[in-house]
């Protein structure tokens, strides 16, 4: 611990790489609400050609980030992509239902609906160079006695079939790192090929091959136990199946895929 009376500190300013500027400007005060703190001609990046210090951060925050246009392949390479596909920035706000409803309304992507955690309620999206957020909610605070795991029911249904459909996106499909979230380490999938697949060799198949998003119809999730849910659907194609899915709830209050079934139909 600092010694008594020993100066203060606090992050000042964190650098987010974008492709420019005036978009990011635009996403971060008229999409999150942010206040444009600074915008001012820069020194000159070592190509020449000019910048600009741009400040953006929340109303009566200290904290800010520092809008820095990438300046090389390597930099150009990074945008969306900082923390290598996971949440990188957390905004706690206090009102959650209208931070989510005002950037539904600016066209804002999110990665799921929004879910209850103990730490209050979040919901992941991506700013406007493609890198995760966390937006969340006051922290809830329940008795001690009261169980970690109490949720809305309909959220978890709601949450189950999110990331079910996630995960027949071709992004996700390419994302081993996100595959690891999704499925659970016990994962077993038996394929209408008759092969089975563990979590190791289905997250190495799907990221080295082509990866190619799944249509899904007829998508239903039903509560098995609290804690057990039962996806069924549909897929077409060239090898038209049957499929379910049984997600649990991993201790941490999070879902994740533990077996997979498809089945071969002859239906169209």
């Amino acid at each position: 611990m600092p010694a008594a009376g020993s100066p203060g500190m606090h992050v000042e300013l964190v650098s987010l790489i974008v492709r420019d500027y005036d978009e990011a400007i635009a996403f971060f005060t008229q999409a999150l609400g942010f206040e444009l703190v600074e915008d001012s001609p820069a020194v000159s990046t070592h190509d020449g050609h000019p910048k600009r210090w741009v400040v953006v951060r929340p109303p009566n925050a200290r904290s800010g980030l520092l809008l820095a246009l990438a300046d090389g392949p390597r930099q150009e390479a990074a945008v969306g992509d900082q923390h290598g596909g996971r949440v990188g920035f957390f905004l706690r706000v206090d009102d959650f239902a209208a931070h989510y409803q005002r950037l539904q309304a600016a066209g804002v992507t999110f990665l799921g609906p929004p879910r209850n955690e103990p730490y209050g309620q979040v919901v992941v999206f991506l700013d406007v160079a493609g890198n995760r957020w966390d937006l969340l909610g006051p922290a809830e605070h329940h008795d001690t006695t009261e169980a970690a795991t109490s949720t809305d029911p309909d959220l978890d249904l709601d949450v189950v079939l999110a990331q079910e459909q996630e995960l027949l996106r071709t992004d996700c499909r390419r994302d081993p790192d996100r595959l690891r979230e999704l499925l659970h380490p016990d994962f077993r999938e038996h394929g209408a090929s008759g092969r089975v697949w563990t979590l190791d060799t289905v997250i190495a198949d799907l990221t080295a091959s082509p990866a190619v998003g799944v249509h899904a119809t007829e998508l239903r999730a039903h509560r098995l136990t609290e804690d057990v849910v039962l996806v069924t659907y549909r897929t077409a194609g060239d090898r038209p199946a049957l499929r379910s899915s049984t997600w649990l709830r991993a201790p941490d209050g999070r879902w994740q895929l533990r077996f997979h079934q498809g089945t071969l139909t002859t239906d169209t």
